[in-house]
């Protein structure tokens, strides 16, 4: 492998300009996310830039997503299910008690979530 093949997995290690890179023909990662992230409610919207505020490719459980929501933990529940729905947010260990679960915001949703939460803060500045 040349050096472009280095050069392009510490391009996509880079959170600030992984969304930019990839592409597929005239297909972009950043444009399908920008429009699963129009397709989401306002409150979706904000529910999952609170959630990008976590740290990036962990797991976190119900009373930490409530936390970052800083809702209490029947309706933080009904928000990741919400977003679950929406495909944004996945619970990788499968099915089990609400308080047992792990949940998860894939790479580029988290990265995407990331950008546009800061977007939102500056707006309300």
């Amino acid at each position: 492998m040349g050096a472009g093949a280095g050069g392009g997995a510490a391009r996509l290690a880079d959170p600030a300009g992984a969304l930019d890179e990839l592409v597929a023909g005239d297909v972009t990662v950043r444009a399908r996310l920008d429009s699963g992230w129009r397709d989401l409610t306002d409150q979706g919207r904000l529910a999952l830039g609170r959630l990008a505020a976590l740290p990036l490719s962990l797991l976190f459980t119900l009373p930490e997503a409530a936390a970052a929501l800083g809702r209490p933990e029947r309706l933080a529940l009904r928000t990741l299910e919400a977003l679950t729905d929406t495909g944004a947010v996945t619970s990788p260990t499968g099915e089990v008690t609400a308080h047992a679960a792990l949940y998860a915001l894939p790479r580029l949703t988290h990265l995407h979530a990331r950008e546009h939460s800061t977007v939102l803060a500056d707006n309300l500045n």
